[in-house]
């Protein structure tokens, strides 16, 4: 058992194997279960640590059953051994007697076998350049118990590899937690309305107490219900509740966030954590009012699988008048609602802070309690902070702050909208697109056109397929509002109901767009390439979608005083856009070369050229719009691209580039970094080495939608970036042309990036299984272009 647990039982593979709690080892190996029926030993394994995970829990002298002269003592020290396999394979020892017993038992190990731990969210690195010294945070969740961690691991000074030998690994905060006593946690929350509490069953309002017991008023026991479910989340054990391992709660799809020195990062058990970025230790927890309805849920022994803080936070410094830095953050899938605290002293600090100056941290919540918004969707979509048009009220001089969301899905109204509120968490205004029908915002990319850090627009997809500009250029927000289309009524409100009604930029028909857009301004013309891919996987249904998706880059045309100029909707047939002239089209790049190197997958698009040909705007005084003059209105023209993209009658207002597998869609946030966009896809599967599906990883002209001229990968592994990373595609000509995606197995998150040797860099990327994926590539120009003596 210990020699095929030890062994890698498959060299050429990449070490990828998801972990659980027992075992921890990613290379392939074997895992030992095993059963006694009936018979017992000498030895009794422990029930609260069977993995002998804690240092305390003592190892046994174990017999050998070969040298034992006593039969029945032989036999006894023979079912010991299947004890001790176990122990040494990283499975589990039940004996089993009764068949119910037997049942259960093998219900248990096949749950222990398919919960693997696993990584949802991005990690993050503490310093932009690679140096003895850098550290790398990730953050994890088990599924057979559902606790979690962050865990600290050094990065190889030359490699940036992560090295998980443990005298490598910083510290896990699931263990710092553990030894800390429950009653010295500093944990706080919200009253609801108006101030931040310590969370503290005697400093609870009513309204919490009653989440958490409806008949508090009446219960008498000592301890109370309340008393002992707010002990048991503030992490002692309390019989009759669910037993834990760990009192770190599962982490799935909230990364965590380094601001300082401290690493916050929401976890399902209820809270969002900050833990020392050096040792690991917990300097406080924040339980949002929010989450109170479900907190019960977590003491149940019949406990399924619940969200609580699930979605990555922001933080910003606000300069200016109240310097202070902000920190908001969303509930992701669980809850509807945003929070904010004032992180400005975190680092600071320490174990003579009390927990009621922690509760001064607490700023907000929104919607505050006793308020109904049902425009407001489960909080998918990470706040922005920044400033804004609007003059600050006390001095005009100054720009007001605001706080930029959209309002997620499955809202009660069923619409996608933009919220913008001040930093007080009042709401400033609701931007309505009027397309509803179980439609959700997803979170907007805020774009600032004349580098005077203030936010000018704001672009943003919807569950349906449209693509949103606001406009968020008027002093007064009241003027705010889609840029496209709007008609308003006699007393200000929008117009949704005639011909002028708001009018997204571009709509991929029946494409979900549930990431944020990212935006470069136009290589060539005026305006600006929106890029962005379509895909959604919210649900279980979503898993089977096998429909198209696609990833696109839209060109921006429009003047703020034309209302008019909106791509509409694609046509895939014929790849028309509904609101201009026949000839404007997209381009449509396409894979040419599918290729394996040692393995993994690669792929090359097509780097056809687009056309951005113009015609003047009948409007003087206007930019140009898309268009080909040398086209007659009256003719049936070619505008499939594929036949002759030099026709001189096409003019592209984009790109686009069909996801080629089945079900492969895009639900990571793409970047744009020197020109290239950065897109990671899924495909989804059951495999459970895989961690769920597998991705592809693609660096794409941001402009063209084509492959880049240079390589970007380090295909050879020399810890280079140059020619020799090419492939040869296969033409008479034996063209060499780098490739354009690189396929990984597990579902990756957006990387962490730093500096890396020479003129590289690296990304390293969460999987689902567990593992760290690393690429290196070119890195950006950085540093002085120029300097001007005067």
């Amino acid at each position: 058992a210990m020699k095929y647990y030890r062994e890698d039982l498959a060299l050429g593979l990449a070490d990828e194997v998801p972990t659980n709690t027992c075992d921890l080892a990613t290379r392939q190996h074997m895992v030992t279960y095993t059963v006694s029926f009936g018979a017992t030993g000498t030895l009794t394994p422990p029930e609260d640590d069977p993995c002998f995970l804690n240092d305390t829990t003592p190892i046994p002298v174990w017999p050998d059953p070969i040298d034992e002269t006593d039969p029945d003592l032989r036999n006894k020290h023979r079912t010991d051994d299947l004890w001790h396999a176990a122990v040494n394979g990283r499975g589990l020892f039940f004996t089993a007697s009764p068949p119910e017993d037997l049942i259960e038992a093998l219900k248990t190990q096949i749950q222990n076998i398919i919960s693997r731990s696993g990584s949802g969210a991005s990690v993050s690195v503490n310093g932009e350049e690679l140096r003895l010294g850098t550290v790398l945070y990730q953050a994890s969740y088990n599924s057979d118990d559902w606790t979690g961690d962050v865990t600290a691991f050094l990065l190889d000074p030359r490699t940036g590899e992560v090295l998980r030998e443990a005298d490598n690994i910083l510290w896990k905060a699931s263990d710092e937690l553990q030894a800390i006593r429950p009653d010295d946690r500093r944990i706080v929350t919200y009253d609801g309305t108006t101030e931040g509490i310590t969370f503290r069953s005697t400093q609870l309002t009513p309204a919490q107490k009653t989440a958490l017991d409806p008949n508090w008023e009446t219960d008498t026991a000592a301890p109370t219900t309340v008393e002992k479910i707010v002990d048991y989340l503030r992490g002692l054990e309390i019989s009759g509740f669910r037993p834990r391992t760990k009192k770190l709660g599962d982490i799935v799809h909230a990364g965590p966030l380094l601001v300082g020195n401290t690493l916050f990062v929401g976890a399902n058990d209820g809270m969002l954590h900050a833990f020392d970025a050096v040792t690991g230790l917990e300097r406080f927890a924040y339980v949002p009012n929010l989450v109170f309805n479900n907190l019960t849920l977590l003491t149940r022994n019949d406990y399924e699988h619940k969200f609580f803080v699930d979605l990555t936070p922001v933080a910003m410094r606000k300069v200016g008048d109240g310097e202070i830095t902000l920190l908001v953050g969303g509930l992701g899938k669980g809850g509807k609602g945003y929070y904010a605290l004032d992180v400005t002293i975190a680092d600071s600090l320490d174990p003579s802070t009390t927990e009621a100056t922690v509760a001064n941290m607490v700023l907000w919540e929104y919607p505050r309690q006793g308020t109904i918004d049902d425009d407001l969707g489960f909080t998918y979509s990470r706040a922005l902070i920044v400033r804004s048009h609007v003059p600050h009220p006390d001095d005009a001089s100054l720009p007001e702050w605001v706080i930029v969301f959209g309002n997620g899905y499955n809202s009660t109204n069923g619409h996608a909208l933009l919220y913008i509120l001040d930093l007080e968490g009042n709401l400033i205004k609701k931007i309505d697109t009027g397309f509803g029908g179980d439609n959700g915002l997803s979170t907007p990319s805020l774009v600032d056109v004349d580098g005077d850090f203030i936010v000018d627009y704001a672009y943003a997809g919807d569950l349906k397929g449209n693509l949103w500009k606001f406009d968020l250029t008027d002093s007064d927000p009241t003027n705010w509002g889609v840029a496209f289309g709007e008609d308003l009524n006699d007393d200000g409100s929008i117009n949704f109901t005639d011909g002028d009604a708001p009018q997204p930029l571009f709509q991929a028909t029946n494409q979900p767009i549930t990431t944020k857009p990212d935006v470069l301004r136009h290589c060539e013309r005026h305006g600006f390439i929106v890029v962005f891919g379509t895909g959604k996987f919210l649900s279980t249904a979503d898993r089977s979608n096998v429909e198209v998706q696609t990833l696109y880059g839209v060109w921006d045309y429009g003047d703020d005083e034309d209302d008019s100029e909106f791509l509409g909707s694609f046509d895939r047939t014929d790849r028309t856009l509904s609101n201009q002239p026949n000839n404007v089209t997209l381009l449509k790049q396409i894979v040419v070369n599918f290729t394996t190197i040692s393995g993994i997958e690669f792929r090359v698009l097509s780097d056809f050229t687009p056309i951005w040909a113009t015609i003047d705007d009948l409007d003087g005084g206007q930019n140009s719009n898309p268009g080909s003059e040398a086209c007659d209105d009256e003719v049936d023209n070619d505008v499939d691209g594929l036949t002759d993209e030099a026709d001189e009658c096409i003019a592209h207002a984009g790109w686009y580039f069909d996801l080629p597998s089945d079900g492969e869609r895009v639900i990571k946030d793409p970047m744009i970094r020197e020109g290239a966009a950065i897109v990671l896809s899924l495909i989804p599967n059951d495999s459970p080495c895989s961690g769920g599906g597998n991705s592809f990883f693609y660096e794409i002209d941001a402009c063209t939608g084509g492959r880049l001229d240079f390589p970007r990968f380090d295909i050879n592994y020399n810890f280079a970036v140059d020619n020799r990373d090419r492939i040869n595609i296969g033409t008479q000509e034996a063209e060499m042309v780098p490739p354009t995606g690189r396929g990984f197995a597990g579902i990756l998150n957006p990387p962490a990036i730093i500096g890396g040797p020479g003129e590289t860099e690296i990304k390293l990327f969460s999987s689902s299984s567990g593992a760290v994926e690393k690429v290196v590539e070119v890195g950006e120009k950085k540093g002085i272009y120029y300097w001007i003596e005067r």
